[in-house]
């Protein structure tokens, strides 16, 4: 058998040595490094696919709200604009205008308008009527009144199903009330 000898001199190392121990040395610091910095990164990826995943179905559910609304919307923009345009109308201080004020006022309760148009000299009443006399008060009190030339009835209909008498009216106003 062999014996081992053990030798207890220092061994002389070379620059080579050391420079080669520091490298394997540093290097395995640095691949764990790196291999941790890997790690977080693909565990973060998660954590973003997630949140964005969230954040999708967090959109849809707001989109679909958004289009639920979307007809209330245009009648709230309509709305508005037929009062921006009351307010500019009644604001010029146009006679036509006071006039259908006038119209509306002595109006029977039978009467439901259904359009006004309103031109320069003339206005057109679409409406729906319940009685025959309330027709007539209607006819009569548009020709009592002091800007209108004329009044006539363009078209009668009968309306079965609402009960009701279905009119069109063409008031002519006098040539003077534009000024």
């Amino acid at each position: 058998m062999q014996s081992s000898t053990i030798n207890l001199i220092k061994r002389q190392t070379t620059t080579a040595d050391d420079l080669l121990k520091w490298a394997l040395t540093v290097g395995r610091l640095l691949v764990i490094i790196v291999e941790i910095v890997a790690f977080s990164a693909f565990l973060y990826r998660f954590y973003l696919d997630r949140k964005i995943s969230d954040l999708d179905s967090e959109i849809k559910g707001k989109q679909a709200i958004v289009a639920s609304l979307e007809e209330q919307e245009i009648l709230f923009r309509n709305t508005q604009a037929r009062i921006a345009l009351a307010k500019e109308l009644s604001e010029t201080g146009d006679k036509n205008v006071l006039i259908l004020n006038d119209i509306v006022s002595f109006t029977p309760e039978e009467v439901t308008f259904n359009s006004f148009s309103l031109d320069q000299n003339q206005i057109l009443i679409d409406a729906n009527i319940r009685s025959v006399s309330a027709l007539s008060t209607f006819v009569s009190s548009i020709r009592e009144h002091p800007q209108v030339s004329s009044a006539s009835i363009l078209k009668i209909e009968s309306a079965e199903q609402a009960g009701s008498i279905n009119v069109d009216i063409n008031i002519r106003l006098n040539q003077n009330n534009n000024q």
